[in-house]
């Protein structure tokens, strides 16, 4: 939960999926279960053959945590994952109201 009370929707520990939701979108399971880019994380995080379709499990199976700053930088450039203040960035800010 933020600071103005939306709440935070991620499928996994590695990233943030950049997904906020207020309260009330959180009553709504349809609207949220259809949102585009959840169906496309659902749809992709555990797809043995779908998975490269998304940046966040990209990074997470290809890129190592541990290597330094210039060799995760440049495998993070490869992948086009953006970064902000050197961490990943894996999709645009989305808010469901």
């Amino acid at each position: 939960m933020d600071y103005k009370g939306d709440f935070y929707i991620n499928y996994c520990c590695k990233g943030n999926t950049g997904i906020r939701a207020s309260e009330n979108a959180l009553g709504d399971l349809h609207k949220l279960w259809n949102n585009e880019r959840i169906q496309l994380i659902r749809n992709t995080v555990n797809d043995f053959h779908g998975w490269y379709q998304n940046k966040l499990c990209m990074k997470c199976r290809c890129v190592d945590e541990y290597w330094d700053d210039e060799k995760r930088n440049r495998a993070l450039k490869a992948f086009n994952i953006k970064t902000k203040d050197a961490l990943p960035v894996y999709f645009d800010d989305l808010y469901i109201d």
